[in-house]
């Protein structure tokens, strides 16, 4: 599967003792799985195998001289190999205010396997886990924003399946937003005997 073309030199594959074989005209009679194998013929037959493609053909050439033919037909088999996964949509950076909500991603958009759907989905890294939280929960990314941090963070996924595996990254920038005043210690509820004197200074 996805091997470089194939070249035959026809020259050497139709013969005929009473003309010259220069002369034998060449022509694909036949191709029964056209989406696996591209023929092209001059005097040189060509194989172009399709992307992905993977199964058998049988091609018929046929070669002509003075109105008289012979077919030869073989067998094209184009062996199946275990494509790795492949990051089909790259997730796009992203920018929120400080104390967002959690941000879910479906991760099933990011990666593909033309050939195996059973991708384990991973995170390699997160470069700042005191700004925000990465987990994985089935196939979606969970971002949990920690309370009132603000800064950046790039985060890097893996993709395996099959052995191999593949990845993509993206940034995080997360906004710092102008928190009102707070409390920082309450006032406790004060009890005095009616007329007591003012504490001394």
């Amino acid at each position: 599967e996805n091997a470089a073309s194939t070249s035959i030199d026809l020259l050497s594959v139709f013969t005929d003792p009473d003309n010259e074989d220069h002369s034998i005209s060449k022509m694909i009679v036949s191709n029964t799985n056209d989406s696996l194998v591209i023929a092209k013929i001059s005097d040189t037959l060509t194989l172009d195998y399709q992307s992905g493609a993977s199964g058998v053909a049988m091609i018929t050439v046929r070669g002509t001289s003075r109105g008289k033919f012979v077919d030869e037909t073989f067998t094209v088999t184009v062996i199946p190999v275990d494509d790795p996964p492949v990051v089909v949509n790259t997730i796009d950076d992203i920018t929120v205010i400080e104390d967002s909500p959690d941000m879910r991603i479906d991760l099933t958009a990011i990666f593909n396997d033309s050939d195996d759907e059973n991708i384990i989905q991973s995170i390699v890294s997160n470069s700042n886990e005191s700004l925000v939280s990465s987990i994985i929960n089935g196939h979606e990314l969970v971002l949990s924003y920690k309370p009132n941090a603000s800064g950046t963070a790039r985060l890097i996924l893996r993709a395996t399946s099959g052995g191999k595996s593949v990845e993509t990254s993206f940034n995080i920038w997360v906004i710092s937003d102008d928190d009102p005043p707070m409390i920082a210690t309450k006032i406790q509820p004060l009890m005095v005997n009616e007329d007591a004197p003012e504490p001394a200074k």
